[in-house]
Order: C-alpha cells, then sequence, then structure tokens
C-alpha cells in the first residue's frame, strides 16, 4: 500500500528507459524491507530485554567497528575542541536521542502502530 501511495503521489510518472530507475526503484525497495526488518526486530529486541542496553551495547559495538574506516577522516574534528563538542553533539541528537525513543515506544506500541508513525 505504501508503495502504490508513493507511485499515486508521483503521477505514477516512472520512466524505466531513463538509466538508474531501475536500480532507483530497487534501492527503495530495499530501504522499505529494510525499515521492516527494524521494526520487527527492534520490538523483540525491546520486549525480550531491557532495549536501552541492548542499544548501547549495539552502538557500542557499531562504533568499534566503524572507528578504523573513520581514522583518516577524523583529523578535522579532533583537533578542534568546538568541532569535537559539534561532533558530539550531532552523534546524540541524531542517534542516541532517536533510537532510545525508539526502544522505549517499540515496548508500548504494536508493530503496526510504530511503522505508521
Amino acid at each position: 500500500l505504501a508503495a502504490l501511495g508513493v507511485l499515486s503521489i508521483g503521477g505514477l510518472g516512472l520512466d524505466w528507459s531513463q538509466p538508474g530507475t531501475a536500480v532507483g526503484v530497487g534501492f527503495a525497495l530495499a530501504a522499505g524491507a529494510a525499515w521492516a526488518g527494524y521494526i520487527v526486530l527492534g520490538r523483540r529486541i525491546a520486549a525480550a530485554r531491557d532495549g536501552l542496553t541492548s542499544l548501547s551495547v549495539g552502538m557500542a559495538a557499531g562504533a568499534v567497528v566503524f572507528a578504523p574506516l573513520a581514522v583518516g577522516t577524523a583529523a578535522p574534528a579532533l583537533g578542534s575542541p568546538l568541532m569535537m563538542l559539534s561532533v558530539l553533539g550531532v552523534a546524540v541528537l541524531s542517534s542516541v536521542v532517536p533510537y532510545a525513543l525508539d526502544q522505549v515506544v517499540l515496548t508500548r506500541l504494536p508493530s503496526a502502530a510504530f511503522a505508521v508513525l
């Protein structure tokens, strides 16, 4: 239904002869599948355990995996205290707060209601 809604808003004007249209549609479908997986798995984790503890373990694991990739580009942020504070603020406001709220909400709402929100 969501895909039909997007198609109707877009005027059903997909031009399949344009290069990249099929790839773009594929990426959009993959993003939808990933979002559905996030909702289903996030709800299971939040309901089975303390969601915030699981979130902190997941964020720490992600940081450990990503840190070696970011070492080469992190020099400007690490060289300036103001920039480091800005990076930390963006990290907290764009990742920690939303995902923590997700974990709290996923324990209280059914998956279908969360998906709509």
